[in-house]
C-alpha cells in the first residue's frame, strides 16, 4: 500500500509539473500572438495614411480625367453640330418662311444652296462666340456660388437641386445680353463677305453695349432686357432640369441592367474600366440634351424671335437657299409671339 501511495503521489507531481509547463508554453504562445498582433496593428497604422493619400490621389485623378472627357466631348459636339445649329436658328426666326423643314432631308437643299452661294464660312459664323458665352456662363456661376455661399447637407438632394437651380437662374439673367449677341453672330447674313471671321469675338463688346444701352438701333421694336430675361431664364432652366432628369433615368437604367447581368455585386457597383465609368455618362448626356431640345423647341423658337427683334438683322433665305430676308417683327412678349405664330404661320 505504501508503495502504491508513493507511486500515485509521484504521478500527481509529474502531472502537475507537466500542466505547469503546458501553461507556461501557452502563455508564451499567447504573448507571441499578442506581439504579432501589435506589430500588425503598428504596420497598418503606418500604412493607413499612405493608403488614404493614394486613394485621394486616385479620386482626384478620376475627377480630373472625367472633367477633361466632359469638356472634350462638349467641344466636339459643338464643333460638329454648329452648321446645323446656324441653319436651325435661321429657320426659327424666319417669320416669312413658307417651308417648315420638319425632316433633316428637307433642309439639305437649303444647306447646300447657302453654302454654294456664300462659301464655306457662312455655316460657321458665330462659332467663336458659342465658346465665349459658354465660358462666361461657367465663370458667372462660379462667381455667384462664391458670393452667395449656401450650406446644404449632402443628404438633402432636393434642396441641393433647387439651390443649384436658383443660382443658375441668376447666372442666366446676367448672361441674357451675351446670349443675344451670340445669337446675332450666328444669324446675320455674310452675303458678299467670303472671308467672314469664324472666330469673331465681338459678342463680348456687343453684350456690354446692350447692358449699358450704347450703340443700339433707334427703334421702338427693341424689347427691354427684363422682358427678354423671362423666356431666356425659363428656357435654360427647363432645359437643364429635363436634361438632368433624363440623365438620371438613363444612368439608373444602365446600372440596373448591368447589375442584373453580372454575378459579382462588387464588380457591378464599382466599374473599373474607363468605358464603364464615362461611356454611360456621355450616352446619358446625349439623350438628355436630345429630349430637352425636342420638347423645348417651340419655347426656343419664341425666345430666339424675341431676342433678335428690333436688332435690324438680315438672315439667309431658308426657303430658296439664295438671297436674304429682313426681320421686322413687332411682338410684345412671349404670349403675343406665340399667338402670332399660331394665327399667322
Amino acid at each position: 500500500m505504501a508503495g502504491t501511495t508513493s507511486l500515485n503521489f509521484n504521478n500527481y507531481e509529474s502531472i502537475l509539473q507537466s500542466g505547469k509547463e503546458k501553461d507556461i508554453n501557452e502563455d508564451d504562445e499567447q504573448s507571441k500572438l499578442d506581439d504579432i498582433e501589435r506589430a500588425e496593428a503598428n504596420i497598418l497604422m503606418d500604412i493607413a495614411p499612405k493608403r488614404r493619400d493614394i486613394e485621394f490621389e486616385e479620386e482626384q485623378n478620376q475627377r480630373t480625367l472625367g472633367m477633361a472627357v466632359s469638356l472634350f466631348s462638349h467641344a466636339i459636339d459643338k464643333t460638329i453640330s454648329h452648321p446645323f445649329v446656324v441653319l436651325r436658328r435661321q429657320c426659327q426666326v424666319n417669320h416669312r418662311s413658307v417651308g417648315y423643314c420638319l425632316t433633316p432631308f428637307s433642309v439639305l437643299p437649303t444647306l447646300i444652296g447657302i453654302q454654294r452661294h456664300q462659301g464655306f464660312p457662312t455655316l460657321w459664323k458665330g462659332f467663336g462666340s458659342i465658346f465665349v458665352v459658354r465660358g462666361l456662363v461657367f465663370s458667372t456661376e462660379a462667381l455667384i456660388t462664391e458670393l452667395v455661399p449656401l450650406s446644404v447637407k449632402r443628404k438633402q438632394k432636393l434642396t441641393k437641386f433647387l439651390t443649384h437651380t436658383v443660382l443658375k437662374s441668376m447666372s442666366f439673367m446676367i448672361m441674357t445680353p451675351f446670349f443675344t449677341a451670340s445669337l446675332l453672330d450666328t444669324l446675320k447674313c455674310n452675303f458678299g463677305n467670303k472671308n467672314s471671321d469664324i472666330l469673331n469675338l465681338d459678342c463680348l463688346i456687343n453684350g456690354f453695349n446692350r447692358i449699358i444701352g450704347r450703340n443700339l438701333p433707334r427703334t421702338t421694336r427693341l424689347l427691354p432686357m427684363w422682358k427678354l430675361m423671362i423666356p431666356t431664364v425659363g428656357y435654360h432652366i427647363l432645359h437643364y432640369t429635363l436634361t438632368t432628369l433624363t440623365e438620371m433615368v438613363a444612368i439608373r437604367f444602365y446600372h440596373k441592367s448591368q447589375s442584373d447581368e453580372m454575378e459579382d455585386e462588387e464588380d457591378a457597383e464599382k466599374p473599373h474600366t474607363m468605358t464603364e465609368i464615362y461611356y454611360p455618362e456621355l450616352i446619358a448626356n446625349f439623350f438628355g440634351n436630345m429630349v430637352s431640345d425636342i420638347l423645348l423647341y417651340p419655347l426656343e423658337t419664341i425666345m430666339h424671335r424675341l431676342l433678335v427683334q428690333g436688332t435690324r438683322t438680315i438672315i439667309d433665305n431658308t426657303d430658296a437657299g439664295v438671297g436674304v430676308v429682313p426681320l421686322d417683327t413687332s411682338y410684345d412678349g412671349v404670349l403675343d409671339c406665340y399667338t402670332s405664330m399660331i394665327n399667322e404661320e
